[in-house]
């Protein structure tokens, strides 16, 4: 398969609204929208290098500017004249743009040309930033397109600033692009404010602190690390040192310790203009790693109130806080169905109930980011554990999680048990031994005590539950072993 290296002005389009419409309103929309539509932007769209369509998402890419935001603007138009004609809520088109090399191949599937590059992934992480009705772009976008069209263009920028792109996807320089007769909207205005105008940045360890923390991270022995937290909590520090500190805890296995800290972060506060702001009293992160540190303190209650919380206020298409939450809160149920004052239940006494709800929650969550390997792998030990045909499920999603990440083994010590893992629950227990062992000479170093203990906990909750303690026994005293030899007690 030949592949051509090309530059050119990107287009990345769907319409926000779509997935809400009832099954008449969709029906609408494929036979009499796409019609409509296709007459009028059919054209325009000719004349890209090549276009392809997904559901209500449309891909271009065109080497001319002019024709890229003729584009633009006419579906824009269209789209907006039309689709109240054929649906009863508001569907307006989010149109991205952005400038650079894409790799164009002939699909053997599709029996035409098509592309893929990072910069088409780029276009597709404008569009859910975009406004509703409007047209965004990158700066690459506006001065390719400045160095190509005429004096005489239609077309101007209206910039926006730097805006956060979607799934992490980093920041970028936005720009509006809009008719040369039309006027700039007060929300562009104002959204170009600063926002540190208002509000203070985010906090930053000084030099002193950070030299503290990077000591901490390089102890082994804990009673030293307690030592030094117990002298460290008489002492004044900022909100952003009890943070980092907690991380710590938690990494080490001190868990009231890491609520304590999270605390005190929570409780610093900054003035600014006479005004107490606490930066982490509502962090996303801090919330999160509270919730974490009150589930391995058994309290189940107050640690999924903070998640679901969270959860219900998740903004937006963020797959990966919704995957992540969802997953914390299937562990409070994975825990209460199999823990009871911390011990683990025998196999008779295990909440069924509990854990068919933490299963379809760990599912739900692997559905929200099927990128994570985690959910994935809770999800298959808890199928196995319920036995019958969801036995079968989970040893074939075990089988899955090898598969697909398989090729990935050594990149990270998670992963690597992970592995293991799927080997136990395919029954495959010397092989999962050997990669396990395999697994802690790799990554020594950068295995931590919370590592440790919750890959232990999971591993012996599964073989206690399924009465296999025998069968599990080498495994286990494998990790015994290797928390031993960190001086862990």
């Amino acid at each position: 398969m030949s592949v051509q290296l090309k530059k050119g002005f990107i287009v990345y389009s769907d319409l926000k609204g779509f997935s809400k419409l009832e099954p008449k309103e969709q029906k609408r929309y494929l036979t009499v929208y796409v019609n409509l539509l296709s007459d009028t932007i059919k054209p325009s769209l000719e004349k890209a290098l090549l276009s392809n369509t997904w559901g209500d998402a449309i891909i271009a890419v065109f080497e001319s500017g002019t024709d890229a935001a003729e584009f633009m603007l006419l579906y824009r138009q269209e789209a907006g004249k039309n689709l109240g004609a054929v649906t009863e809520k508001r569907v307006l088109p989010r149109i991205a743009g952005h400038y650079g090399q894409v790799s164009i191949f002939e699909d053997p599937l599709l029996g035409r040309i098509n592309t893929i590059s990072d910069e088409v992934n780029t276009a597709a992480r404008i569009e859910p930033v975009t406004r509703p009705g409007e047209i965004f772009v990158t700066k690459e976008f506006k001065q390719a397109f400045q160095l190509q069209a005429d004096k005489q263009r239609k077309v101007k920028f209206e910039r926006l600033g730097m805006i956060p792109l979607a799934k992490d996807h980093g920041e970028r320089e936005l720009f509006r692009l809009i008719n040369k007769t039309e006027k700039r909207h007060i929300i562009d205005k104002l959204l170009e404010l600063k926002l540190p105008q208002a509000l203070p940045s985010d906090p930053e360890l000084n030099e002193a602190e950070k030299q503290k923390i990077d000591n901490l991270k390089e102890m082994i022995q804990r009673e030293q690390i307690l030592t030094v937290l117990k002298e460290e909590w008489e002492k004044e520090h900022t909100g952003i040192f009890a943070f980092e500190v907690a991380k710590i805890c938690k990494k080490v296995g001190f868990y009231q310790e890491g609520v304590n800290w999270i605390e005190r972060a929570q409780n610093d506060y900054i003035v600014t203009s006479g005004i107490s702001l606490f930066p982490f009293k509502m962090k996303k992160e801090v919330i999160k790693l509270k919730a974490d540190l009150l589930t391995r303190l058994d309290c189940y209650e107050e640690s999924a109130t903070i998640l679901y919380s969270l959860w219900r206020n998740i903004e937006g298409d963020n797959v990966k806080d919704a995957s992540e939450i969802l997953a914390m809160l299937a562990g409070q149920f994975k825990r209460r169905a199999i823990l009871h004052n911390n011990q683990i239940l025998p196999s008779e006494k295990v909440n069924r109930d509990l854990l068919e709800k933490a299963a379809s929650l760990y599912l739900e969550a692997f559905r929200y980011n099927i990128e994570d390997y985690y959910p994935a792998i809770n999800a298959a030990y808890l199928l196995v554990m319920l036995g019958g045909k969801m036995a079968q499920d989970g040893r074939k999603l075990a089988i899955y999680i090898k598969e697909t990440w398989g090729y990935q083994r050594g990149t990270s010590h998670w992963l690597d048990f992970t592995l293991a893992e799927t080997e136990i629950l395919q029954g495959i227990y010397d092989e999962a031994k050997e990669e396990m062992e395999q697994a802690l000479e790799i990554h020594d170093q950068k295995i931590g005590v919370f590592d440790l203990e919750s890959t232990k906990l999971q591993i012996t909750q599964f073989f206690t539950s399924m009465n296999l303690e025998e069968e599990g026994e080498e495994l286990i005293q494998l990790l015994n072993k290797s928390m031993k030899e960190k001086q862990i007690k």
